[in-house]
């Protein structure tokens, strides 16, 4: 604890991590008074110092499924102050607690106990219809809607409602409308489906060879996405390299014609993005129908509403 009070001191930035191992689940498990602690002790000692907490909130839609995405979410700052009266400092010390678990809540898709995992799967993907995931190589960093609209519908599962027992009013903010699939997707999917098959077939074998290995090596779940992808990676570079050599002996300039594989897996990826994205809907639609996923996605702004009116 000395080692962060001094490096607090200086000013430097201390990010705490929430756990050692990583757990699939989506509760959010009861936060610990170490930040707290070292928040309040530091300003004791450094009273003019201008201490800061940031909470961040961060969503994995599949933590070991391919293609899938995160949601960072940054929260407002806290400004704990000074405690005068010592005797005071084990309250102030639980209040600060409450205060960072209250706002780590707001930027994290909490799930009860008594909600399914795959309940929770099957209505997140209705952002897939609302607000796509962008892809390709530029990351858009601010993409706040997607989770306002996932959150809302969390919050919904939480409160455990009977869909069928839901009442008809809508209400007039963030009215949720998703568009049925039209024959031109069905056609262009239909069209593209073989190419992106081949294209995404012509980069796979690296890909296999990092799976393989992951499966062979890799037990602790925080590791498995990381070892595949970097397995992966040095497969590729091994295995690229390997066939230009042999493939430049063999035919000449024409083996430069490999440097195009990359660009065709890109294509290839964001073609199979296309597909699933049509396969979600036409997914969500027969499973849920369109009248039970707008009344899923009203009521969870309505208890969005509730909650905003009860904090006022």
């Amino acid at each position: 604890m000395n080692i962060s009070y001094e490096k607090l001191a200086e000013g430097k930035a201390i990010l705490i991590f929430p756990e050692a191992s990583t757990t699939e689940v989506k509760h959010l498990r009861p936060v610990k008074k170490g930040a707290a602690r070292m928040a309040l002790e530091t300003l004791e000692l450094q009273s003019d110092k201008n201490l800061t907490i940031v909470p961040i909130g961060i969503n994995y839609s599949g933590p070991n499924r391919w293609r899938s995405y995160v949601n960072i979410n940054i929260g407002d700052p806290i400004h704990p102050e000074v405690v005068e009266d010592q005797k005071e400092m084990p309250r102030a010390i639980k209040d600060l607690t409450v205060t960072i678990e209250k706002k780590l809540s707001d930027l994290l898709l909490v799930l009860n106990d008594n909600v399914a995992q795959e309940s929770l799967n099957t209505v997140l993907d209705l952002g897939q219809w609302d607000i796509p995931v962008k892809t390709g190589l530029r990351v858009k960093h601010n993409e706040p809607e997607k989770f306002i609209q996932e959150r809302d519908l969390s919050l919904k599962l939480n409160e455990d409602v009977d869909f069928d027992g839901v009442e008809e009013a809508r209400p007039d903010l963030h009215k949720f409308d998703p568009k049925p699939v039209s024959f031109g997707e069905l056609l262009f999917g239909a069209l593209i489906f073989i190419p992106v098959c081949l294209f995404l077939l012509l980069n796979a074998l690296p890909v296999i060879i990092g799976i393989k290995i992951r499966n062979k090596y890799v037990r602790e779940n925080e590791f498995i996405a990381s070892i595949a992808i970097a397995a992966s990676l040095g497969a590729y570079m091994i295995l690229f390299t390997l066939i230009f050599i042999i493939l430049l002996f063999v035919v000449g300039w024409w083996a430069f014609l490999m440097f195009l594989l990359p660009y065709l897996g890109l294509i290839g990826l964001k073609g199979r993005d296309y597909l699933k994205n049509i396969q979600y809907r036409l997914k969500l639609k027969s499973k849920l129908g369109q009248s039970k996923m707008s009344k899923i996605y009203d009521n969870g702004i309505r208890i969005v509403q509730k909650i905003q009116q009860n904090s006022l």
